[in-house]
């Protein structure tokens, strides 16, 4: 029973390092594709190139970019008390409002307007409606991360000590600034914000590159750590390295398995 669920963990695990890679991927053609990029336009938006951007991915390590993506996210909270109220133009024909929490004309209405679901079409694509499903697969897929730092207790000295003390508190916050950004999105932005514009936070944050930033790291760093930790234990074959004692084995083998999976579109 308990191999069967290791396999099927496994399994799951790939398909969530594909998924942030895809994530990943998607943020950088948003931002910076040579046909819809935002802020510059230089990254080709091919196929086989977006392949070879999820392949460069997978193979980075992530440990260096976790305090960016932390600073990232800080900005995003501070930008909501802003004092001031950005419209945001759309294709001249409609427009989308942010209002600060500090602003004089803040108010509940756009809270209360959010409390009840009105599914509509999805920000990038016109023509697909939006439906329950849709929505809990993207959050679904979003708050998994979550796993990537929780699943560490296996690797702890000491996991009676440092599961209540640290895994168990991070899991907790994770989920409170999950919460937090939700609450202050439905206070501050209108429904035609959020319905035209994916990367809305870009708006009215301190400096806009910062939420392309924290998008690129997040979903990198979930990836890559999943790709690290979720390794398969092949029975008979010495699946670790010489060095730094890693499953090189089994880390290759899940690497690829990612990579096709994550080429699935």
């Amino acid at each position: 029973f308990g191999g069967s669920i290791g396999v099927l963990f496994y399994a799951a695990n790939i398909g969530s390092s594909a998924l942030y890679a895809v994530a990943c991927t998607e943020c950088l053609i948003s931002s910076f594709g040579a046909e819809s990029g935002t802020f510059a336009t230089v990254l080709p938006e091919e196929f086989w190139y977006k392949v070879l951007y999820r392949v460069l991915i997978s193979l980075l390590n992530f440990s260096i970019f976790l305090l960016s993506v932390i600073f990232c996210t800080l900005t995003v909270l501070v930008s909501f008390f802003s004092d001031s109220v950005i419209v945001v133009p759309f294709n001249g024909t409609s427009q989308g409002t942010f209002t600060g929490l500090l602003a004089e004309n803040w108010s509940f209405v756009d809270f209360e307007k959010h409390l009840y679901p009105t599914y509509s079409r999805d920000c990038n694509d016109e023509d697909k409606p939006v439906s329950f499903a849709i929505v809990f697969a993207v959050l679904f897929s979003g708050v998994t991360g979550i796993m990537a730092g929780a699943n560490l207790s296996g690797d702890l000295r000491a996991p009676s000590k440092s599961i209540p003390k640290g895994t168990l508190l991070a899991c907790f916050f994770t989920f409170l600034t999950y919460v937090v950004l939700f609450v202050f999105t439905a206070m501050t932005c209108d429904k035609e914000l959020l319905l035209q514009d994916c990367a809305y936070m870009m708006e009215f944050n301190l400096w806009k590159p910062f939420v392309i930033i924290g998008n690129v790291l997040a979903t990198f760093c979930a990836s890559a750590h999943f790709k690290r930790h979720h390794v398969w234990n092949i029975p008979g074959v010495d699946i670790y390295g010489t060095v730094g004692n890693n499953p090189l084995l089994a880390v290759a083998i899940t690497w690829l398995l990612s990579n096709i999976f994550s080429s699935l579109e």
